[in-house]
């Protein structure tokens, strides 16, 4: 017993001896994300972790990758003040501090996944970066996951089945015009609000992403899924600029390798889209109504004055920033 009560003693005391100097060498980083565990983006997140980790003990990651930290807005607005050092946060949410990103949010801009990522690697990412740096933040992956869908008690396969009825709005300007466009009686409530405003009948229909339809219950409701694909929701994986610049070039270059490929978040989120919509419609939870190019064609057509109202709106930077997409686009093979 007694040698047993000097272990432990020895231990403490050792303990006391090395942790301050341990705890003072390590550099806190704390990440904040709306992700869930039915995606891949959390098991990525978890990777990233402990690819920092593994080598040495230089980091100390604390990852709130779970909606810890409160909503998307509220992640940003951490990393931006610096109580986070780092953040996986939508486009929506920085076009608060850099208004022309929503601009990324015009109904109807990109056709395919394909056409996007090739528009964000051949220019958009670096402009994209630049403004964020101008805003103390720093662009390390950016990640369009999932496409906005419109949903419904009934089926709305066309603009004018949303003629006058009730509909929910995300909290973007852009959702905001895209519906009324539409001639639908748009309302914003908040997402927690949605199930409940389906079921009182104050809400008959709805735009927002995938993975808030299937993963928030908005499907229980709503089961009708017109997969319009008007809006890539795009995630940015940022940092605090005055953090990131308080490291050295190794650690800089330490988070960025632990970091996956940004095509490797692309394709592990749109593969969960795939099996999440695949699944609810095999279950018979979901019925899903996919656009022709006809109808597609149509439906830009139809939504083309809520683009021209935001960028009016918007102003000239978003307008440069418009017409900087148009020549990528032309250039997309």
């Amino acid at each position: 017993m007694n040698i047993f009560n000097n272990f432990i003693r020895f231990s403490f005391i050792l303990t006391l001896m090395i942790s301050p100097q341990c705890l003072a060498k390590q550099k806190v980083l704390t990440l904040g994300a709306g992700s869930n565990p039915q995606l891949q983006s959390d098991k990525l997140y978890k990777s990233f972790s402990s690819n920092l980790t593994a080598s040495e003990s230089t980091f100390n990651v604390r990852l709130m990758t779970n909606q810890e930290g409160g909503s998307d807005e509220q992640n940003f607005y951490q990393v931006r003040r610096g109580r986070m050092q780092m953040g996986g946060v939508s486009y929506g949410a920085i076009s608060t501090v850099i208004p022309e990103l929503a601009v990324i949010n015009l109904p109807f801009l990109f056709d395919s996944y394909k056409e996007i990522d090739f528009i964000l690697d051949n220019g958009l990412e670096n402009k994209l970066n630049s403004k964020f740096l101008s805003k103390g933040l720093v662009g390390l992956r950016h990640i369009p996951a999932s496409w906005h869908i419109l949903y419904g008690k009934k089926p709305h396969i066309m603009p004018v089945d949303f003629k006058n009825i009730r509909v929910r709005s995300r909290i973007e300007r852009s959702s905001h015009l895209f519906l009324k466009s539409l001639e639908a009686d748009v309302i914003h409530v908040s997402g927690t609000e949605v199930v409940t405003s389906l079921q009182t009948g104050l809400i008959e229909a709805g735009e927002t992403n995938s993975f808030v339809y299937f993963l928030t219950g908005f499907h229980s409701e709503a089961p009708y899924l017109t997969f319009s694909k008007h809006v890539p929701s795009v995630t940015t994986i940022i940092a605090n600029k005055r953090w990131w610049d308080s490291l050295d070039l190794e650690h800089q270059n330490m988070i960025d390798k632990s970091l996956a490929p940004a095509q490797v978040w692309r394709d592990s989120l749109r593969s969960d889209e795939e099996k999440l919509t695949k699944f609810y419609e095999k279950e018979g939870k979901v019925k899903v109504q996919y656009l022709s190019d006809k109808q597609r064609n149509h439906w830009r057509n139809i939504s083309m004055p809520s683009r021209v109202e935001l960028l009016k709106e918007l102003g000239s930077d978003a307008r440069q920033l418009y017409n900087f997409i148009l020549e990528l686009k032309e250039k997309f093979p």
